[in-house]
């Protein structure tokens, strides 16, 4: 009971024996030197929880002073009741930033329907057509890649080869750049990292061409950022989920507003591969999984992600007031 629980906090200079509910070996947690931050959570138990949950020598024990005087067996689920510890600061504590890396397609545009639309049009005259799961293959993706991609999922090696795919898709696709719509909420969110003095880019696999053709028609967007960075830039030798793209948008960041540690950069991105290349650059990312994509084939893992917003970018705006944002550095 709770009242049981109370005695066993007391203040006394015994060892500090924990109680269990079942037939469980009971386990002994040293008493350290009383701390304020000790002193704190020796409070918050007497009012939140009976029993502690075993954790061996789990470095969060060891964080607030406990180390355990053996090792036992853990308890069976639902026996004791647990109370977990904080194992890094606290979301109210902030994250530093310095800069924004947005993807493109998916992120702040509602690419991907228009875009698996194009495809289904292209590979439909041959009998074939780009379900989700093989769109979802795709994402992030250099074109000449996603090119290939397609020929070698649907066997279309005698039709096309990957880039003249990509130059038909395209074709398709510029029909249809003026029905894309932004992604609900980017708006807003563009303002607030404005409002916090963030320096913002893109960073998008798409070809030159395609990105200056669909931004015309995005120009409330592209009025927000410093820079963009395409596919077949020169700086980028390897796509997603290589960081070449993004290393190269810090460093031309860098060359508008200086010095700039990729561990302060948050990108977003509604591809994993788009995110494992953030990740490989040294830098944040938030996860904004598209609900039409099949999540769970191979490769599209978000676990890895600072941030994960499911009901699309609208929902980072909770968190922006929080980031703590620190100047770059001198110039480059």
């Amino acid at each position: 009971s709770s009242s049981s629980s109370s005695s066993s906090y007391s203040s006394s200079s015994s060892p500090l024996v924990v109680p269990p509910r079942s037939r469980s070996v009971p386990f002994i947690i040293s008493r350290p030197a009383q701390t304020p931050k000790r002193a704190q959570l020796l409070e918050a138990r007497r009012h939140t929880c009976t029993f502690i949950e075993h954790r061996g020598e789990d470095k969060r024990f060891q964080d607030i002073g406990f180390k355990p005087d053996r090792q036992t067996s853990p308890p069976q689920p639902g026996t004791w009741q647990s109370i977990r510890m904080a194992d890094a600061k606290s979301a109210e504590d902030g994250v530093t930033v310095q800069a924004i890396i947005f993807d493109l397609d998916g992120t702040l545009i509602d690419y991907e329907e228009a875009s698996r639309r194009a495809m289904c049009d292209v590979v439909g005259k041959h009998g074939k057509t780009v379900d989700w799961k093989l769109h979802s293959t795709l994402l992030g993706r250099k074109m000449h890649d996603v090119g290939q991609r397609v020929v070698d999922a649907l066997d279309l090696k005698s039709i096309y080869t990957a880039d003249s795919f990509v130059k038909v898709y395209y074709e398709r696709m510029g029909e249809l750049y003026s029905g894309i719509k932004p992604m609900d909420g980017v708006l807003d969110v563009l303002n607030a990292f404005k409002d916090k003095g963030l320096p913002m880019a893109i960073a998008t696999s798409s070809y030159t061409e395609s990105y200056n053709k669909k931004m015309k028609f995005h120009k409330d967007i592209e009025a927000f950022v410093e820079l963009h960075v395409c596919g077949d830039d020169p700086k980028v030798k390897k796509g997603k989920p290589a960081p070449d793209i993004f290393l190269a948008a810090k460093a031309r960041l860098e060359k508008i507003v200086g010095k700039l540690e990729p561990s302060k950069i948050i990108v977003f991105e509604d591809s994993p591969f788009g995110l494992e290349g953030a990740y490989a650059a040294g830098m944040m990312g938030v996860a904004l999984p598209d609900k039409r994509i099949d999540h769970s084939i191979a490769g599209t893992d978000f676990s890895k992600a600072t941030w994960v917003c499911k009901d699309g970018i609208k929902e980072f705006l909770k968190e922006i007031p929080k980031l703590k944002v620190e100047k770059p550095g001198p110039s480059v």
